[in-house]
């Protein structure tokens, strides 16, 4: 393994974070939540900004090295921010999914009061892929139990490659499967960002980052099943085209939330227009989305009558909402700046900002 991956973690931050969180010894990108009694549990994809040899690392060079997911908590609501270190490294599961690395996920308090994790596997390859995808799912008796999570991986874009092209999802070649310079002049692939919800019947519905073209984003979806060996798929569903997908080249992080009592579901999409790894960040235009349907299932539609463009997030991407507003029709939402935002908040947590469900 290339000696820049070596693992790196820190221990938490001896601070309390307010009005966001501007990490001293950490980049932080992508986020996904887990609200369980009062304590509101922020998750994201870190990594130091300093490597083993004392040398800075460039936001833009952050994937010639090795993530970890780091958690943060709070119990006022997202006001204050206390850090508890990492969660999970790579090179855990036994089939080698998560070698190389590992991204971004979802922690879900399951009704049994078990807590599901899902996660995004890399796989470590010698000829240049970087970027073979694997959806990944475990558990833990509680979310204070992280050392113990059991996983496995249960879609990989290798392992699975024929079930998912049958599905109508779209894969590469497989000789170029994760090849760091896109898919057949599209963006890297996209199997990844596992996002789970459980209805009121107990099912574990799935969502995560998909194609159906070289640059053509879609959503998948599945429902999950617990075996012997864990939980696994149950049903990979057709793909899941958004309405205005043609407006951008992938749909990342996606993550679905009720509404209240509305029965609604909001569909949050972390969108962007690249065409390939390594393309300049000026280039490159990356927003956030939002979604409505009435059924998991969907179909959606964009959740104004403006589109699903969400306005008031400039620089921010991967976000999570972390509440519903029943008397306001809002959401809070928590976001990470992108590294195209200015030198001072890149990389970091801003505040939780409102945002009206026109």
């Amino acid at each position: 393994m290339n000696a820049q991956l070596k693992d790196i973690t820190t221990p938490p931050a001896a601070m309390t974070f307010e009005n966001g969180i501007k990490h001293p010894d950490l980049w932080l990108w992508d986020s996904w939540t887990c609200q369980i009694g009062k304590q509101l549990n922020l998750y994201c994809l870190a990594m130091p900004r300093i490597d083993v040899r004392g040398e800075a690392i460039l936001p833009e060079h952050r994937n010639n090295h090795r993530f970890h997911v780091r958690r943060f908590a709070s119990d006022d609501n997202g006001a204050t921010w206390t850090d508890l270190g990492a969660v999970q490294t790579p090179s855990q599961l036994e089939d080698r999914s998560d070698s190389r690395n590992v991204w971004s996920g979802s922690v879900t308090q399951l009704c049994d009061g078990r807590v599901l994790y899902g996660f995004t596997g890399i796989m470590e390859c010698e000829d240049g892929r970087p970027f073979i995808q694997s959806i990944c799912v475990g558990s833990a008796d509680s979310i204070d139990d992280e050392i113990n999570i059991q996983s496995t991986s249960i879609s990989s874009s290798l392992f699975q490659y024929d079930e998912i092209i049958a599905a109508g999802y779209y894969l590469g070649p497989k000789q170029t499967l994760g090849d760091g310079l896109g898919e057949e002049g599209g963006p890297i692939l996209a199997w990844r960002d596992p996002f789970a919800i459980q209805d009121a019947a107990g099912v574990i519905h799935l969502y995560w980052s998909a194609k159906v073209g070289p640059d053509r984003p879609a959503i998948a979806r599945a429902t999950l099943e617990e075996r012997d060996n864990g939980f696994q798929v149950k049903t990979l569903f057709p793909p899941v085209c958004l309405p205005d997908s043609e407006l951008v080249t992938q749909a990342e992080v996606p993550k679905v939330y009720p509404l209240g009592d509305t029965g609604s579901y909001l569909l949050v999409i972390s969108a962007c227009d690249s065409r390939y790894e390594g393309q300049p960040v000026d280039e490159i235009t990356k927003v956030q989305r939002f979604y409505i349907s009435e059924d998991l299932n969907g179909p959606w539609r964009s959740y104004s009558t403006d589109g699903s463009l969400v306005p008031g997030c400039e620089f921010l991407f991967g976000g999570s909402v972390t509440q519903y507003n029943a008397d306001r029709h809002s959401v809070n939402f928590i976001a990470p700046y992108t590294e195209m935002a200015n030198d001072d908040v890149q990389l970091s947590f801003g505040p939780i900002i409102e945002i009206p469900l026109r």
